[in-house]
This record gives structure tokens, C-alpha cells and sequence, in this order.
């Protein structure tokens, strides 16, 4: 008997260490006022305490497998004429921890609205070099009262953490302005990844700003 109760006792507390017991009370706590109680015998305890255990452990059960809630579509079209669309590349030298950023803003009409590209030092990696550059043309944008915008990023990895708001130790400080950006200055924003060879013209903006070390943000169409 006594063993028993020891090896309930021990699965019990490890369950609680692992956070197991926010559907409800510990069964470990249940069950030590039942062996507390003097009028239960031992047979009694054991029994009680595995029926609430079973209960518990077929209540926790259900809940894991609930349905996973879905994650909200897209509010309005991408293709209504007040959205501007925004390519954004970076192209970075792992010598000298330099990168050129570099966006383009267009209508739903596929003309240029503006543009801007940034020469930035000490740059720790290519990825970093692409936030900098999404964080950057969100700036512009605000800066061109622009408030509905469908972000198009070749950096694919990228995409996914803003999408899913997963932030790596790197990446944290400027996901995290990218957020704040978001939030406070656009009625709607949508991230997604395109190809390499539909990103070709600001792949060019950002390398030339790199070799020219050049940094310019537009304010009309060119």
C-alpha cells in the first residue's frame, strides 16, 4: 500500500512541476486530504485517489485534443485600389558587416509610388539586413501617410517569423519595432514571400545602394 501511494505521490508532483494541473487542482492535493481525513481507510485512500486521477487525467485529454483555432483570414482584398504593395530586398558584404536596404512602393495599378534604399554599417548577418530593410520601408511609408500596405519579401524565413511572431534572439529588437510600427500607423498589413526573380528591381536598388553607399527615401513616383 505504502508503495503505491509513493509512486502516485511521485507522478502527481512531477506532473505539477510541468504546469499540468491548470485545468484544475492537483489530484496530489486531493488526495492528501483524503489520507488526512481519519475515517478513510487505506484501501479507501488508494481507491479515491486513482478514480480522481483517471478523471483528471480524461478531462486533460479531451482538451488537448480540441480543434486548433485557425488563424484569422486576410480583412479586405488585396487587390483594393488603396493598397500599396512594397518589395523590399537587402544585399549585404560579410567582410566589412555593411548592407544596402532597399524597398519600392507601387499601386494596385503596378506603378511606382516611391521608393527608398538605406547604406547601413555593421550588420551582423544577411537575415538582419532584410528586417532592417522591412523596418526601414515601413518607416518611409508612414513618413508618405501610407496606412494599407502588402509587404513582399524574397527572404522567406523572414516572412514566416512575422507572420507567426517568432522572434529569434537576433532578430528580437527589430521584429519587435516592426510590430510596434504596425500597430500603431496601418489599418492593414499583410506580409508574403515572392520569388527571387519577381524581386529583381529591388535586388538592384539595394546592391546599388551597397556599392555606392548610398541612402535615399523618395517622395514621389520615378
Amino acid at each position: 500500500m505504502r508503495k503505491l501511494w509513493n509512486t502516485f505521490c511521485l507522478n502527481a508532483k512531477r506532473q505539477e512541476r510541468c504546469g499540468s494541473f491548470a485545468l484544475g487542482p492537483s489530484p496530489l492535493n486531493h488526495v492528501s486530504a483524503q489520507f488526512e481525513n481519519r475515517q478513510n481507510t487505506p484501501p479507501d485512500i488508494l481507491s479515491k485517489a486513482i478514480a480522481f486521477l483517471r478523471e483528471w487525467e480524461t478531462a486533460h485529454t479531451a482538451l488537448d485534443q480540441r480543434p486548433r483555432i485557425k488563424p484569422p483570414q486576410v480583412p479586405i482584398q488585396l487587390s483594393a485600389p488603396s493598397i500599396i504593395t512594397c518589395n523590399t530586398d537587402a544585399a549585404w558584404n560579410k567582410d566589412s558587416g555593411e548592407a544596402g536596404l532597399a524597398w519600392i512602393f507601387k499601386d494596385q495599378s503596378g506603378a511606382e509610388v516611391s521608393r527608398g534604399c538605406q547604406h547601413q554599417l555593421h550588420v551582423s548577418s544577411p537575415l538582419m539586413a532584410e528586417a532592417l530593410a522591412i523596418r526601414a520601408a515601413l518607416g518611409h511609408a508612414v513618413s508618405l501617410n501610407i496606412n494599407t500596405i502588402w509587404l513582399r519579401s524574397d527572404c522567406k524565413g523572414l516572412v514566416q517569423s512575422i507572420t507567426v511572431n517568432q522572434r529569434s534572439v537576433e532578430l528580437y529588437g527589430v521584429l519587435s519595432d516592426i510590430e510596434s510600427i504596425v500597430a500603431s500607423s496601418f489599418s492593414f498589413f499583410y506580409v508574403s514571400f515572392v520569388s527571387r526573380s519577381v524581386n529583381g528591381p529591388a535586388d538592384a536598388w539595394a546592391k546599388n545602394s551597397l556599392c555606392t553607399k548610398l541612402s535615399v527615401m523618395g517622395s514621389g513616383p520615378h
